[in-house]
């Protein structure tokens, strides 16, 4: 694991516990938790199936990726998990401010799980195995001047 990947995992799980920490004050830290939990492991999995789309060449398997990460957008529309369930009890004279920074929690969340394991389990170079994808090199040029088989 290169230094890059480690610091941005480091940052992205910094920010995500920054996040849970407003839930302190506000007397939700349960309620939040499993929202947040479930939104975090959302985007998560979303970074993931990503990554899967950039290490596969056939169509099918990019297709089914792509679907399957397109319903880790569900959670977004139906609201769920609901901020109410049993045994959470919500402060009353806290209940808009919650259900706002639950919301807002959500997406952060959502979006702080997405770049590390897009960033450390996608393939990103180019595909050296597509037809016109071989380097030429033109010896009497600088090492700058490197062009495609396909550009010529």
């Amino acid at each position: 694991m290169t230094r890059s990947f480690g610091r941005m995992g480091l940052f992205c799980a910094l920010m995500a516990l920054a996040a849970f920490g407003a839930a302190v004050p506000l007397g939700a830290l349960p309620a939040v938790l499993r929202i947040g939990g479930f939104h975090l492991l959302d985007g998560i999995a979303f970074g993931m199936l990503l990554a899967g789309v950039t290490r596969t060449r056939r169509p099918v398997v990019i297709y089914a990726l792509l679907i399957a990460a397109t319903l880790t957008f569900w959670p977004f529309y139906s609201g769920w998990p609901a901020e109410q369930s049993e045994g959470v009890a919500i402060p009353m004279a806290r209940q808009e401010l919650v259900h706002n920074y639950i919301d807002i929690l959500r997406i952060v969340l959502f979006l702080l799980g997405i770049p590390y394991p897009f960033a450390r389990l996608g393939f990103h170079a180019p595909d050296v195995n597509a037809p016109g994808a071989e380097i030429h090199r033109n010896d009497s040029a600088p090492d700058s001047e490197i062009k495609r088989a396909d550009s010529t």
